[in-house]
């Protein structure tokens, strides 16, 4: 026997080795549909964060600002909802970018898109009421939720 068919006998058999062993992986993987949570829901075999409450509650003063580390994970839109429960405009907005006037007795949402950084990291997000520029005071209830669209 020679060194090239010892060669040829040990190639063949690592390369079998190898097509077998990743034929065989996906039988000893776990299922996905076995796990269940209630933070999750399975659509086409795709786990799927579903809506996160990030903050809610009554304001009752001069203005209203509050800061969120949001991750793009947990939803890939952020709602800022609010019902006016006082007697003059607020204007609501979500860093300073997207925003939108409620008039008293009305209410509405805006909602911005959450993204990731590099390696996942994650951003802050200030969420922001006002009364008009001659003053009042922002009287409010309030929800800010992540979901997936």
């Amino acid at each position: 026997m020679n060194l090239k068919s010892i060669f040829k006998g040990v190639s063949s058999t690592l390369i079998a080795g190898v097509i077998v062993g990743t034929c065989a992986i996906p039988a000893f993987a776990e299922s996905t549909t076995s796990v269940s949570s209630k933070n999750f829901a399975v659509t086409s075999e795709v786990f799927k964060a579903l809506d996160k409450e990030v903050s809610k509650g009554s304001v009752n003063q001069s203005s209203w600002s509050r800061e969120f580390e949001l991750d793009e994970n947990d939803g890939a839109q952020v709602n800022f909802w609010i019902e006016n429960t006082g007697s003059n405009d607020i204007k609501i907005s979500i860093d300073g970018k997207v925003s939108r006037t409620i008039a008293p007795g009305k209410q509405g949402h805006i909602s911005a898109e959450v993204k990731n950084g590099w390696f996942g990291w994650t951003y802050n997000y200030t969420f922001t009421a006002s009364p008009p520029a001659d003053g009042g005071k922002v009287k409010m209830n309030y929800s800010i939720a992540q979901r997936n669209n």
